[in-house]
C-alpha cells in the first residue's frame, strides 16, 4: 500500500481483489485488505495484514492500533503501521452467560461486541481496551491484564467515548456518565441527567467544570413515529 498518513480517519474494507462480498473465515484472500483514505477518497491496497490472523474479525481502531477478534474469539491489537500484535485476555466466561465460548465463537464472534477502543497509544504493558458488548450493551474495560465490568445490570450504553484518560459513556435512556478507570478500582465521578423541554431549541448550560475542555455534542433524531430517541457521540 502507498504511505499515506494514519493521522486522519481510514475505512478497512474487503481486499479490492476479492470478488465475493461474504468474508469467508477459511479464505487466504482475508489476509488482504483495503484501506479507503477519507481525505483523498482513494483506496489503498494493504498486502498481508492479517497475515497469521486469517479469519480475524475488526471489532474497532483507536491511536493506530485496530482492535480484532482472532477465529476463537480472543482480542488482540494490531498495528496498522508497525504490524505490531498485542495479545488481550479472552473474554471473561460471565459476560457470556448464559452461553458457552464454543456457542460465542460459533455464532456471536462477530456481532457481540459493539464497539471497541483505547483509551491512548499502547504496548504491551500498558493500555486499557473499553467494549460496549452483549444483548444488553453492557460496558467492560481491559487494564492490560483483568477484565472490569462497569454496567449496571439493569443499564445499557449505545455510546462511549475517551478524552483526558476519562471515559464517557452515553446511555440509552440519554445520560451521561463520566468514569475514571485509571485507579485500580473504577469510580463513576459525574453523572449528567437529560432535560426534556417543551421547547426544543432552547439551551440549557451546565457548569464548566462539569465537563473537559473538549467539546462534545449529543445529537439526538426521532423516527418518522415519534416515540424513539436514538442518541450519539460527536466531537
Amino acid at each position: 500500500m502507498a504511505s499515506p498518513s494514519l493521522s486522519v480517519p481510514y475505512a478497512l474494507l474487503p481486499s479490492l481483489q476479492q470478488t465475493h462480498l461474504i468474508d469467508d473465515d477459511d479464505d487466504p484472500i482475508t489476509v488482504d485488505r483495503s484501506i479507503f483514505s477519507l481525505s483523498e477518497k482513494k483506496l489503498y491496497e494493504w498486502k498481508n495484514i492479517l497475515k497469521g490472523h486469517v479469519g480475524a474479525w475488526c471489532i474497532g481502531s483507536s491511536h493506530g492500533w485496530i482492535v480484532l477478534l482472532d477465529q476463537n474469539g480472543v482480542p488482540f491489537l494490531l498495528n496498522s503501521s508497525s504490524s505490531t500484535t498485542i495479545n488481550v485476555p479472552p473474554i471473561p466466561l460471565s459476560f457470556l452467560h448464559p452461553v458457552t465460548y464454543s456457542y460465542f465463537t460459533e455464532y456471536l464472534r462477530k456481532t457481540f461486541i459493539v464497539k471497541a477502543i483505547l483509551m491512548c497509544c499502547a504496548s504491551p504493558s500498558s493500555y486499557i481496551l473499553a467494549i460496549i458488548y452483549g444483548s444488553n450493551y453492557k460496558i467492560a474495560y481491559c487494564n492490560s491484564a483483568t477484565w472490569v465490568e462497569l454496567s449496571h445490570d439493569k443499564q445499557s450504553y449505545c455510546d462511549i467515548v475517551f478524552s483526558n484518560n476519562y471515559l464517557y459513556a452515553l446511555t440509552q435512556d440519554g445520560f451521561v456518565e463520566v468514569w475514571n478507570i485509571c485507579g485500580q478500582i473504577p469510580k463513576r465521578l459525574i453523572l449528567l441527567t437529560p432535560t426534556v423541554e417543551a421547547n426544543y431549541e432552547e439551551e440549557k448550560s451546565y457548569l464548566e467544570d462539569n465537563f473537559s475542555r473538549n467539546l462534545y455534542l449529543v445529537v439526538c433524531r426521532r423516527n418518522l413515529t415519534g416515540d424513539k430517541i436514538y442518541w450519539e457521540f460527536c466531537e
